[in-house]
């Protein structure tokens, strides 16, 4: 299910009504218009949703892991933030004081050095000689702090929303 914010739904509603002609049931894939504070709040207190993913601003985050809390309910969250670009190593200190650590980037002729510099910033992902603002289909997606919680992506968000069990068989021989 997709919630997507109330202004420009236009062009989801179109993706969505084009898997369905393509023959994607509608029950496995629907969309939901609004107020992300006000349709996160009913999805998160619904018994029938086992589990939250919110692309959106901290503030609902927040919110929607504390109704998703009462109930145990898996919540997964990408959240605001700046990544900043690291230039200087000992610019990390100012990097990791911010309250969000979502992605970084660091400028260096030595990647052994990058890599050092990598390593002590806290933050879900770190380009080096580029920018922060990266994101590959395959890449598990998330930040520390108030950047979120969980990991998107493909085998991320799979992983994330599966619930696993294990069969012990007894005495079966």
């Amino acid at each position: 299910m997709l919630a997507r914010k109330r202004h420009p739904p236009l062009t989801l509603i179109k993706i969505i009504a084009l898997c369905i002609e393509q023959g994607i049931p509608g029950s496995v894939l629907q969309i939901i218009t609004g107020s992300g504070e006000f349709i996160g709040k009913i999805l998160a207190e619904s018994p029938k949703v086992n589990a939250i993913s919110l692309t959106g601003s901290t503030e609902v985050g927040v919110s929607l892991a504390e109704i998703g809390a009462k109930t145990l309910k898996r919540v997964f969250l990408e959240l605001g933030g700046n990544d900043p670009l690291i230039v200087l190593e000992d610019a990390v200190k100012f990097a990791n004081a911010s309250r969000y650590g979502l992605q970084a980037g660091i400028m260096s002729k030595s990647v052994e050095r990058a890599m050092r510099v990598a390593a002590n910033l806290q933050c879900g992902a770190v380009v080096i000689n580029g920018s922060g603002n990266y994101r590959h289909i395959e890449q598990p997606f998330g930040g520390y702090k108030m950047s979120g919680v969980g990991r998107e992506g493909i085998s991320g968000t799979l992983a994330e929303m599966t619930q696993e069990k294990t069969y012990v068989l007894k005495n079966v021989l």
